[in-house]
């Protein structure tokens, strides 16, 4: 079966080459016959413009008309000179300079030349026999410009001689006209002609490859079925991944290097200050500093551990969790001053310990970093219970609150909720979401401006 489906890969692939080869090889010639109309269109203005202009000079003897027709005349003159350069398998320089004085667009010079050679004697064949036809009067044409020049300026014209002239010139007109009509009607069959055998080479071409594909179906079908799954989610996670990354890059460098740069104008301060007593404060600015980009690397840490680890479900002590969580965090600056308040009716679990301890550290943190300083009685509640097959853990607090804008954006990847936050990276939220996330929960948030936030995190957990 898989020697079936490699066979008619391979065989899809060699006529789907084969196809875009002779495409492009029948364009190519398709293209070119048309920049042979094209050229046809100047050699005609050419001509036209040249008669034109020998008339006008024959009637007022103006320099100006003469010039014109001198001007005009090159163009199909050059045309021809490029077409004996051809006949005579000449020099392609100078072809090409015969084409280029014919007003031809250089870029189509090169495959102008290669389709007369190639096909001069089938396609292009009646086309080219008429171009030749036609040379004859543009060569009579530009012999009767100095005779006219000559007589006019010597003033030997007879008014005879003047209305003979004119007849000539409109005869070799009215030849001109029919032998440039026929050959753009020969050019213009010959174009439909190719176009049509391009349209049948694609018809075929398609069917044929159509049939093979249709063939196989029956065979790669349930593959193919299969590897659509997988691949939509890989390509949803690395989409998610790269636009992650992206942000974070931009973040990490960005909150790596401020203090640094706090770091560089502290010392300076204390390279300026003299006074001894001055420099322990900003030492403890320095150490203040280092913590904070200490906690940052920390929360850096954490956001690729949950990223990478793989979630690993045990039973363990959601009590004794809670309680490690709020040592780790009964330090931290300003939380001497907030009650915690537990009140844990489920204790034993079974899922993710260190996710769980993570989502938890989250939350807490959270509350005590952004607790209310203007209210005098400063709470956080952490309460956990059993719903259905669902745990429960719930953290709220009388802090700052969030406004209606801030929740419809705090579990974004570096968002802060403040305009401009120093002690905060905008990880913890987004590290809560994705643990929730990979534990197959949901979090719901609860939350007033100036009046506080509740989270409450539900996690499957079955018996």
């Amino acid at each position: 079966m898989k020697l079936k489906s490699l066979f008619v890969i391979g065989f899809v692939m060699v006529a789907s080459l084969l196809l875009v080869f002779i495409n492009y090889y029948t364009i190519t010639i398709l293209s070119t016959v048309r920049a042979y109309i094209a050229g046809e269109s100047e050699y005609s203005k050419g001509q036209k413009t040249a008669l034109l202009g020998l008339m006008a000079y024959l009637e007022t003897g103006r320099g100006e008309f003469y010039r014109n027709f001198e001007e005009s005349i090159k163009i199909p003159m050059g045309d021809n000179k490029a077409r004996h350069g051809l006949d005579a398998d000449g020099d392609v320089r100078s072809i090409s300079a015969g084409f280029i004085e014919g007003k031809n667009h250089p870029d189509d010079v090169g495959n102008m030349i290669w389709v007369y050679r190639t096909f001069k004697n089938n396609i292009l064949k009646e086309p080219i026999r008429l171009w030749r036809d036609a040379e004859v009067e543009i060569n009579e044409l530009a012999a009767m410009g100095p005779e006219i020049r000559k007589e006019v300026e010597t003033g030997k014209m007879t008014e005879a001689v003047r209305l003979a002239t004119i007849s000539k010139i409109v005869t070799v007109s009215r030849d001109l006209y029919d032998k440039e009509s026929a050959f753009s009607m020969e050019l213009s069959i010959t174009a439909r002609r190719i176009n049509s055998m391009l349209l049948a080479i694609d018809i075929i071409g398609i069917l044929l490859i159509a049939g093979s594909i249709i063939a196989s179906m029956s065979v790669m079908m349930r593959r193919l079925h299969l590897s659509h799954k997988i691949a939509e989610e890989k390509n949803a996670e690395l989409t998610e991944t790269n636009k992650d990354l992206d942000t974070f890059i931009y973040s990490v460098s960005h909150d790596l290097r401020s203090p640094n740069t706090s770091l560089k104008g502290l010392i300076q301060l204390i390279q300026s200050d003299p006074d001894p007593e001055n420099h322990k404060e900003y030492v403890a600015l320095m150490d203040g500093v280092v913590e904070q980009q200490d906690a940052f690397i920390r929360e850096i840490l954490d956001f690729f551990r949950s990223k990478r680890s793989s979630v690993s479900c045990k039973p363990f002590s959601l009590h004794a969790l809670v309680e490690d969580v709020i040592r780790a965090n009964v330090f931290a600056p300003g939380a001497q001053k907030i009650a915690i308040n537990k009140e844990l009716k489920t204790d034993e679990v079974n899922s993710d310990e260190l996710r769980v301890k993570m989502i938890i550290n989250n939350l807490l943190s959270n509350a005590i970093k952004y607790s209310d300083n203007q209210k005098t009685d400063r709470v956080i509640n952490i309460s956990t219970e059993k719903v259905e097959n669902d745990v429960v853990i719930a953290v709220e607090d009388n802090g700052i609150g969030l406004s209606n804008e801030q929740k419809e954006r705090i579990f974004d990847l570096f968002y802060t909720g403040k305009k401009s936050s120093r002690d905060s990276s905008g990880l913890g939220l987004y590290i809560l979401r994705q643990n929730v996330e990979k534990l197959h929960g949901r979090v719901e948030l609860e939350s007033e401006l100036c009046v506080g936030s509740k989270f409450m995190v539900y996690i499957p957990c079955p018996q």
